[in-house]
């Protein structure tokens, strides 16, 4: 039996402007890997919300300690490290978000990007 629209599992691919958020940056990051990253939002697919506008999505995945809040600049005053994270948003972007309002485009095939990482200590 064929899959619905609602229950198939979309190609994901990690946008460009995720790859700024490192351990050396000031942005929340991931140890793992990009596939590692993809398969985690890809096991919450289907709970994801809509984002803040039309074409984007947010889906909270677990963190098993492997996602870091960013710095904040009380962490920079107090020479802290960034934090492990507690709760962490995945932001995506639909090709045709990408494609019409940001002028991008993705590899043939892919249906989403994953754009930023949001964790929180």
């Amino acid at each position: 039996m064929p899959e619905s629209d609602a229950t198939k599992i979309p190609v994901i691919a990690i946008h460009g402007i995720l790859l700024r958020q490192t351990p050396d940056s000031i942005f929340s990051h991931f140890t793992g890997s990009p596939d590692e990253l993809i398969q985690l939002v890809k096991n919450s697919f289907g709970k994801q919300r809509s984002g803040n506008f039309k074409g984007s999505l947010v889906i909270t995945v677990p963190s098993n300690g492997n996602f870091f809040a960013k710095i904040t600049k009380e962490n920079v005053r107090d020479g802290i490290e960034k934090p492990e994270a507690e709760s962490v948003k995945i932001v995506l972007h639909s090709r045709e978000r990408l494609e019409t309002a940001d002028k991008e485009t993705l590899p043939k095939g892919v249906d989403w990007a994953i754009v930023s990482i949001n964790a929180y200590p």
